[in-house]
Parts: structure tokens; sequence; C-alpha cells
């Protein structure tokens, strides 16, 4: 019964944690998207060349963000299953948890590499609510990946149990 409760803990830790991640993933994209409809002005520190460029650099890295969680997520809540059921293989799941975070990060170094300059105060405040989310979900993969590992490690030690106590009945 312990043994029972103590994986009931660990699973909903891993999934608590793990619905934390979802949401810190989602302000991310919606505060990205934001800052695209922000970047729609004029652009006048830039000549309109150069101002299109910049455009259609950060439309493009927002879509293929987007574009990299939405197709991590199955993958990731696949792999989510997978470990809580106890069949899951860490390695797996940390890989798809890493892939969403750093999708994350690559849109961030492109927000703050090439568009400032064509940024309004508004989008200024967008830049830096995309910066906090990014943050968080760093932070939130971490906690998550931590949870797993915890969930994973359980697992792992009631198989090396079973098989102990399966050792002990075959050599008495």
């Amino acid at each position: 019964a312990n043994d029972k409760e103590r994986l009931l803990e660990v699973n909903l830790a891993l999934l608590e944690k793990s619905k934390g991640m979802m949401g810190d993933a989602k302000q991310f994209i919606d505060g990205a998207s934001d800052m695209d409809n922000t970047q729609s002005g004029d652009g006048r520190e830039l000549d309109a060349s150069e101002y299109a460029l910049q455009r259609h650099k950060w439309a493009g890295a927002l879509s293929a963000a987007v574009e990299a969680v939405l197709e991590d997520c199955p993958l990731w809540l696949e792999d989510l299953r997978n470990i809580v059921k106890g069949s899951g293989k860490y390695d797996e799941f940390q890989v798809s948890t890493r892939n969403i975070a750093a999708c994350s990060a690559q849109l961030l170094a492109m927000s703050r590499a090439s568009i400032s300059a064509t940024l309004a105060s508004g989008g200024k405040k967008n830049k830096s609510q995309i910066e906090k989310s990014s943050d968080h979900l760093v932070v939130s993969s971490h906690s998550v990946l931590a949870a797993a590992r915890d969930a994973n490690n359980f697992h792992l030690a009631n198989i090396l149990l079973t098989d102990l106590e399966g050792l002990s009945e075959t050599q008495e």
C-alpha cells in the first residue's frame, strides 16, 4: 500500500510539473505572437526593404518555433504517458522536453538579435514578456525533468525489488 501511495505521489508531481510547463509554453507562444502583431507597424527606423527582411525573419522564426513545439508535443505526451506507466525511457522524455525548451531559446535569440530596432514601446513590453516566459519555460522544463527522473527511479527501484524478491524465493 505504501508503494502505491508513493507511486501516486511521484506521478502526480510529474503531471503537475508537466501541466505547468505546457502553460509556460503557451504563454511563450502567445507572447511571441503578440510581439509579431506589434511589429506590423511602419518600421520608421529602417528603410522598407530592411524592415520587410527583419519582419520576414521574425515571422519565419516564430513559425518554426511554434511548429517545433507542436511537432514535439505529441512525442512528449507519449513519453510522459510511458514514464507515468513505468514503461517509458527517461532519455526519450528528456530529449522531447529539452526540444520544447530549446525552441523558446531560439526564438528569444532571434528577437534579441534582429528585431530590437523595429519595436515600438508596445513591442518592448511584449519582448520583455517573451523573455520572462522563455525563462519560465526553461525553469519549468528542468522541474519536469527532475520529477520524471524521480518517477523513473521509483519504477526502476520497484523492478529491482521485485527481481530481488524473486531471487530470494528461488534460493529458498
